[in-house]
């Protein structure tokens, strides 16, 4: 197995949005040029900042055009600037449970376009929060990656992610403090949708990375009245290789379609 990770320039890239592509391209041939392996295809984690989610469940016999309208009702719609696609997360049971995202078209291409410029064929786009389920080590969970800016957290309740919040870390004493308000802001979120049933009342939180859970992880627990932990250690990942996204790449490859 082989990793890298490099840092991109100033200015190539905002909140998940390549705004140069010629400059990420860069980046990519320089860090593919390690590389022990010659693939031409690119499975990419997109930030979810690029679309909007949903998580739907209907009954077994509800037709494909009334579950594309109930799809259409819940996700933003802007004509030709929106596309819309639609995942079925269960095929057994009494119901079905659908995950429908409304992508931004040019952002999405943006991405793709900088990876043929790289000298790759882009096959796979695909939400980190979908990624980072697959990863999640319970089914019922808040993942942080405090790796980024803004840092993230994801819910994850049942193996699917639910909810996908951002939030700000000040550099100036309070990160602990700032932290468990970005994740309670999460949980009182999954309170609100359960109406105070079948809530997980210890749900557990995960930190992508160990050096955030030594330096913070008692404090948040504290604050938080939840347990708070690192996700399973990764084998063989070099130590410049920020654990979120890679957990993120794992998640990926996890995919089944």
């Amino acid at each position: 197995m082989w990793a890298a990770s490099a840092a991109l320039p100033t200015g190539s890239s905002s909140h998940g949005t390549v705004t140069n592509g010629a400059e990420v391209a860069k980046v990519l041939k320089q860090v593919l040029a390690g590389a022990e392996f010659k693939e031409s295809h690119a499975l990419i984690v997109a930030n979810d900042a690029l679309a909007s989610f949903r998580v739907l469940s209907f009954p077994r016999d509800t037709s494909e055009p009334k579950i594309d309208a109930a799809v259409r009702a819940q996700l933003p719609m802007d004509g030709s600037r929106m596309g819309v696609q639609r995942y079925e997360l269960t095929h057994n049971g009494s119901d079905r449970t659908v995950f429908a995202v409304a992508f931004d078209r040019s952002r999405v291409h943006a991405i793709g376009e900088a990876v043929r410029l790289a000298g790759l064929d882009p096959t796979v786009v695909e939400l980190k929060s979908l990624c980072l389920a697959r990863v999640a080590p319970a089914s019922d969970c808040v993942v942080v990656d405090l790796s980024v800016e803004p840092a993230e957290a994801y819910l994850i309740s049942g193996d699917i992610p639910r909810l996908w919040h951002t939030f700000w870390v000040p550099n100036d004493g309070s990160e602990a403090a700032a932290v468990a308000t970005g994740i309670r802001s999460v949980l009182n979120f999954q309170r609100r949708q359960a109406n105070g049933r079948g809530l997980v009342a210890t749900l557990p939180v995960y930190f992508t990375d160990q050096a955030s859970v030594q330096r913070i992880g008692p404090v948040v627990s504290d604050l938080l009245g939840h347990s708070v932990s690192v996700t399973p250690h990764l084998p063989r990942v070099p130590p410049e290789v920020q654990e979120g996204p890679y957990l993120a790449c794992l998640g990926l490859l996890m995919r089944r379609r």
